[in-house]
């Protein structure tokens, strides 16, 4: 199925490298576009499985390592780091009727004729601080990803273990990898450790 090109105006025409970031990052945001929408659906469903996966890594690694109190409050903090994307991609797949009404109100001009020449210029002003704010946030973002990313090739890729027997603390390696998660690949190295590398 396709759909047919639609003139954007108003707040949706404004809002439309939004809207397009988000249908990049695979929300289930299919109305605004052109073009076949199973592959949309596809890529949508695709995304969603994939980051659900990565969240189930992560809660089997904080499962797995309950032992040590440092392990337990990292692997704790990315997991709730994690349940925002999982909450963000299902809420607005659940609600995307009532994003697609708020979306339609929005796109109509409906500016008074005696204010025209006022709504112009401020609209000017609002729209180049949003795109500001825009960049802003996607030049944090990428920056952050590549510090992540850097940082994960500093430092011993090591953990503590707690020997219950003789209560001593010894070190163990663990895949140096951006977020610990369990795969039930062996991620240490070789092609598991590539392919968890990406997939991350």
């Amino acid at each position: 199925m396709n759909v047919q090109p639609t003139k954007y105006q108003g707040l949706v025409a404004d809002l439309m490298p939004n809207i397009r970031l988000m249908q990049g990052v695979g929300h289930f945001l299919f109305r605004y576009v052109t073009g076949p929408i199973f592959i949309r659906k596809l890529y949508s469903w695709w995304n969603l499985t994939m980051i659900l996966l990565q969240f189930f890594s992560i809660a089997a690694n904080l499962v797995m390592n309950t032992g040590d109190v440092n392990e337990l409050t990292a692997n704790t903090i990315t997991t709730l780091f994690f349940v925002h994307s999982v909450t963000k991609f299902v809420f607005f797949a659940v609600n995307a009727e009532g994003f697609y009404r708020t979306l339609g109100i929005w796109n109509n001009p409906n500016a008074h004729p005696l204010f025209a020449e006022s709504d112009a210029r401020y609209h000017s002003i609002a729209l180049a601080k949003m795109r500001k704010l825009l960049v802003m946030v996607m030049t944090t973002t990428v920056l952050s990803v590549v510090a992540w990313i850097t940082i994960t090739f500093f430092g011993d890729s090591v953990k503590g273990v707690l020997d219950k027997e003789t209560n001593e603390t010894y070190i163990v390696e663990i895949p140096r990898l951006p977020i610990k998660a369990w795969y039930p690949w062996d991620a240490m190295s070789g092609p598991g450790y590539v392919f968890s590398f990406i997939y991350q």
